[in-house]
């Protein structure tokens, strides 16, 4: 049932406001594969430094995608967003993500050391603002590891290959094709080269799995009509 609802919302938030972007509009904006890999870079050290945990830094990636997929594919010169920006930008999507996953939330004051000295809290509490407004609050749809965890606990995944699979998600994130695809199929992908050897197996499990669930669930009709 929790994999069902995951791809509902996932259906839901997709059909509200994917946009994908084409590879070359986003370089235009300075995120080019180097731009984006030391901004990838920099959360893992943030998530690091703040002893956050993983999703933490996967709830970021897709807010910060998400958002400046919205900006750009709006050509409105007034949210012109430049290189130099980029910076407050993924902070505050941190900000909003572990205010959402972790328990202990660190001052604003802690991640303006990690900005340059043109920024101070107002700036972050602003971009924060804009960003939450942008998805009305609610920011929070299912993401790559969201499915890795339901399709490894499926499997009863070892420690070492969930890892493995984990590194292999931010890896694939470093894309900015790859990372705008339905999380469930890159999370899906992932697990299917780390299980290969076992695949018949892995899909008879799930097979089985989604057969009972609409056995006894309305769920072929009430969510699905439009899939």
């Amino acid at each position: 049932s929790i994999l069902i609802n995951l791809l509902i919302e996932e259906y839901t938030f997709k059909k509200k406001r994917k946009i994908i972007l084409d590879g070359d509009l986003v370089n235009n904006y300075g995120i080019n594969t180097a731009i984006r890999s030391y901004l990838i870079d920099s959360l893992i050290g943030l998530q690091d430094t703040f002893k956050f945990c993983d999703k933490t830094l996967f709830i970021t990636l897709q807010i910060f995608d998400n958002y400046l997929g919205s900006v750009i594919a709006s050509n409105d010169p007034k949210l012109k967003i430049e290189e130099t920006d980029l910076d407050i930008i993924i902070v505050s999507c941190f900000l909003i993500a572990s205010k959402m996953e972790e328990s202990f939330i660190y001052h604003l004051t802690d991640y303006l050391t990690i900005l340059s000295d043109k920024y101070n809290t107002n700036h972050i509490m602003n971009m924060e603002y804009n960003i939450l407004k942008y998805y009305n609050f609610e920011a929070f749809e299912p993401n790559t590891l969201d499915f890795f965890e339901i399709f490894s606990s499926l499997y009863n995944l070892d420690d070492n290959l969930k890892k493995k699979g984990i590194k292999m998600l931010i890896v694939i994130l470093l894309n900015i094709d790859l990372a705008q695809m339905n999380a469930s199929v890159v999370a899906f992908s992932v697990f299917y080269l780390i299980m290969k050897k076992d695949f018949k197996t892995m899909m008879d499990k799930i097979d089985s799995l989604f057969y009972n669930l609409y056995k006894w669930s309305d769920f072929s009709q009430k969510n699905f009509s439009n899939r």
